[in-house]
């Protein structure tokens, strides 16, 4: 094809005019296909929570365990049922779309909601590793000595490395998913502006 007919063939091609509405519903798509990166592999999660509290389900119903492990399997579970119902609350938060919303104002509370969780993660960063270790060595340590009578042994010091090795290798191949969820939408955002 020769240069004078390539410069032509936008002519010949007929192009589609959106509707607003239509022009929203893409933008509003594209904007909660790209939220879905604050979820990473939440499927994989849910079915693990779901069996995890099914296995402890199980270990209460069917198990000759004194009370003290019944005690410490609901805590675990009602643990697991509200890490299960702040994760779907907090996606159906940011994916919900009303019509009655522009697609603007819609933009604009995403990216707030962003920038308020990315301050608040750097603030309080150490803290919650500290909580989330404190949590770990806490279930590892009341599970040890309920089994073994001694909060000291090979099992505790198993459980709290391996949770340790998760917390680093979860580190290292951190990437700033919200970050770079907020600056699309604030692309998103100011290409709405712009018109």
């Amino acid at each position: 094809m020769e240069n004078n007919e390539f410069k032509n063939l936008w002519k010949t091609v007929e192009v589609k005019q959106y509707s607003e509405a239509e022009l929203n519903a893409i933008v509003v798509k594209s904007a909660k296909k790209t939220m879905r990166k604050l979820y990473p592999g939440l499927n994989v999660k849910v079915a693990i929570l779901v069996l995890s509290a099914g296995y402890f389900l199980w270990k209460i119903i069917f198990s000759n365990d004194n009370s003290k492990f019944i005690a410490f399997y609901t805590f675990i579970i009602l643990l697991i049922l509200a890490a299960l119902i702040i994760g779907y609350f907090s996606k159906w938060k940011m994916n919900k779309y009303r019509p009655d919303i522009p697609v603007k104002e819609w933009l604009k509370f995403r990216i707030d909601k962003l920038n308020k969780s990315i301050h608040l993660q750097k603030k309080y960063r150490i803290h919650i590793y500290v909580g989330i270790i404190m949590l770990i060595f806490g279930i590892c340590a009341v599970y040890c000595f309920l089994l073994l009578g001694s909060i000291i042994n090979y099992s505790f010091a198993l459980g709290i490395g391996a949770s340790l090795l998760m917390m680093v290798i979860t580190r290292i191949f951190w990437k700033d998913r919200d970050g770079e969820v907020r600056d699309y939408l604030q692309s998103m955002y100011e290409q709405l502006d712009e018109k």
